[in-house]
């Protein structure tokens, strides 16, 4: 079984990789999920699907993760999640309750996982990207409808979208 210890280090040394890539785009910081998770990425913890939480659409789980999030009063976190007995980090989105790190997952397939790092975005940010979104909701990290918003923000600027738990 791997341990949230492993599942992290395997995360770290995934951004160590990507690193020798090259350069980044101008005007970049980071270099997709697993850089932007290592740096800013934060445990939760895995549980049953709570009754009041609906299976939504198969394999969306951005769009079904903010859809649920905005609608319930939930924080929406994007992140990296693996299988019982994988290291391999899946990019992947979920929702928690304010103040608690219980994965509540609407995405069916999403709850194959059981070990999930990730960064809580505040409701504020997810209002402001869904906005700015003129076809639908994709994800946070990889955001090219946005031009890659966080990829362009600075680490001290993406603290400030960051959900404190």
């Amino acid at each position: 079984m791997v341990t949230l210890k492993q599942f992290q280090a395997q995360i770290k040394e995934a951004a160590d990789v990507l690193k020798q890539a090259g350069s980044l785009p101008k005007g970049f910081h980071f270099r997709g999920p697993y850089d932007f998770v290592a740096k800013f990425g934060q445990p939760f913890e895995w549980q049953p699907k709570p009754a009041n939480c609906p299976d939504m659409a198969p394999k969306e789980c951005w769009r079904n993760a903010c859809l649920h999030a905005l609608n319930h009063g939930l924080i929406y976190v994007e992140g990296l999640a693996t299988r019982p007995g994988r290291c391999i980090p899946i990019h992947h989105a979920w929702c928690v309750e304010p103040n608690s790190r219980k994965v509540i997952d609407p995405t069916p397939s999403g709850r194959e996982f059981r070990i999930f790092v990730g960064i809580p975005f505040t409701l504020d940010f997810v209002h402001q990207i869904v906005a700015e979104t003129e076809h639908g909701f994709s994800n946070m990290f990889e955001d090219y409808q946005n031009e890659f918003i966080l990829n362009q923000m600075s680490p001290a600027e993406i603290r400030k979208v960051i959900e404190v738990l």
